[in-house]
């Protein structure tokens, strides 16, 4: 039986994710990463693209990466993955060049189905599950459809950055109306460490409410320089 850690909030859930699964597999564990948001597919990690695969399929490919290696990620490829397109304007003969390149954005990859989580689930010693979305901000309070645990989970992480003190809600905070709201604020109000912990709080609740009993674990993320 697998054990199911979900990872809601801001400011470092992927790092944490990444860092706890380095963890577990010099524990000798094999471990999978997927979501219930989305993720962006990793460079240095076996991904596995769960469309258009039976459970069956995918939970063979699961298992032979994680004998294998001890780890894999594992999701659904989004659809509309695009490629970017970059200008570079330059002087070259006293005319203005410009030179068109392209590249690919990071790829995104979004949750398996539910019968597809569910059998690979079984081939993993841990699974670690993004389960919420901050696009990148150092702290966050949910909306209400948020967050998106997995009902399996034996336990959730609530994440919040440290880099996030000193900065104002509206520009370090991911959805900052439900920030403002919960910590009875302005959105130039500079967040300090105890304002944190309300913003972790709402996260307690909620989950609570919707899974009682449920284990929560608060982590502050210190980001590298």
């Amino acid at each position: 039986m697998s054990y199911i850690i979900s990872y809601v909030g801001a400011g470092g859930k992927t790092s944490s994710i990444y860092q706890d699964a380095a963890a577990f597999v010099n524990e000798g564990k094999k471990v999978m990463i997927t979501t219930t948001t989305h993720m962006y597919v990793p460079k240095d990690r076996v991904f596995i693209d769960g469309r258009e695969k039976s459970c069956e399929k995918l939970r063979e490919e699961v298992a032979g990466i994680l004998k294998k290696n001890g780890i894999c990620v594992c999701g659904t490829i989004l659809s509309d993955n695009k490629k970017t397109e970059i200008y570079a304007v330059g002087k070259c003969a006293g005319n203005d060049a410009v030179e068109e390149q392209q590249k690919m954005e990071p790829e995104k990859f979004k949750t398996l189905s539910i019968k597809q989580l569910t059998a690979v689930c079984k081939e993993a010693d841990v699974v670690l599950i993004e389960a919420d979305g901050a696009a990148h901000k150092a702290a966050k309070a949910p909306e209400a459809w948020e967050p998106a645990v997995y009902a399996q989970s034996n336990k959730v992480v609530i994440v919040m950055g440290l880099h996030a003190v000193g900065g104002s809600v509206d520009e370090v905070c991911h959805r900052p109306e439900c920030v403002k709201e919960a910590l009875d604020c302005d959105g130039a109000h500079l967040l300090t460490r105890t304002d944190l912990d309300v913003l972790m709080a709402v996260y307690e609740k909620k989950i609570g409410q919707q899974f009682p009993g449920m284990e929560t674990e608060r982590r502050y993320f210190i980001k590298s320089s």
